[in-house]
């Protein structure tokens, strides 16, 4: 079976014929009977791609406290894998969640040392000077290491839910909500996939992401964007879907920062850009190239 979070620069077209075959179709509008169908095409995305034992890339957010959820209603056997430095408000999240629900979860604190030894990898392995390409690569980065080291062989990440469920401060902006959750599902690969492909290639691990299955992608974008944006709460649709699960309320409606900032890296980030004399993030990362 493909997947297409697997499709490489194939996935823009395979978004360009998706919009045009669900451009005339009507918007969903009835939201319990869009939980009611959202529910089992969520647990179908996850039930796909098993493999025998699963890693999660876990940061104690919505999005990868629900495929948590999922997996264990669906009887998969999977570790939660969770990393940080010292006061990172994405472990200790991780920590919580995990102990509420009885999870497995494998733990690495990051020491500023590590940080930057990480940091220069995940550049140069880029050949990227941008920061928030770094940033976020080195969370996969350390957390596939880790992966690897235990044994696991597949990785679930919680890619793709922020687009198709509207779920960045641009669609609260947004004049129309799915215009430009399409836009954001055009610059996907090219922004996040691509990056995180090459990372797990580099482990020689298989990553997928259940957010991104095609079934999954046809029901989100014909949910109507009043439904998705509410007021300035975003994502609605897929935090009242993890409270219907069981996730809890104050995870499933928990304001989440990026990855970079959740675990400390941006932060490591500045601090060494400084020490080397440099006033932008982006010079110091240039400079390791």
């Amino acid at each position: 079976m493909v997947f297409p979070e697997t499709l490489g620069p194939g996935f823009k077209s395979y978004i360009s014929e998706k919009q045009k075959t669900l451009a005339n179709r009507k918007p969903y509008l009835d939201e319990n009977k869009i939980l009611k169908a959202l529910i089992p095409i969520l647990e179908g995305a996850v039930q796909k791609r098993r493999r025998g034992r699963v890693a999660i890339a876990f940061s104690g957010g919505v999005d990868s406290g629900l495929l948590a959820l999922l997996a264990k209603k669906l009887g998969i056997h999977f570790k939660l894998f969770s990393l940080g430095l010292h006061g990172a408000k994405d472990l200790e999240w991780a920590k919580k969640l995990a102990l509420l629900n009885k999870w497995p979860l494998a733990i690495n604190l990051i020491s500023v040392g590590q940080a930057e030894v990480i940091i220069k990898k995940v550049a140069r392995l880029l050949k990227s000077e941008d920061p928030t390409n770094v940033g976020v690569g080195c969370v996969t980065y350390a957390i596939l290491d880790q992966v690897k080291k235990e044994g696991y062989r597949t990785v679930f990440t919680g890619a793709g839910p922020e687009e198709i469920f509207a779920g960045y401060k641009r669609h609260v902006d947004a004049k129309e909500v799915n215009e430009e959750c399409w836009s954001g599902l055009q610059t996907l690969y090219e922004k996040d996939l691509q990056r995180d492909i090459t990372i797990a290639e580099y482990f020689g691990l298989e990553l997928l992401c259940p957010y991104l299955d095609d079934d999954l992608i046809e029901f989100a974008m014909q949910i109507d964007g009043s439904l998705k944006v509410v007021g300035k709460e975003r994502k609605v649709v897929l935090r009242s879907a993890a409270e219907v699960l069981g996730l809890q309320k104050e995870v499933a409606w928990r304001k989440k920062v990026a990855a970079q900032y959740g675990s400390g890296f941006d932060r490591v980030l500045k601090v060494l850009a400084r020490e080397h004399g440099f006033k932008y993030k982006k010079d110091y990362l240039k400079s390791l190239r």
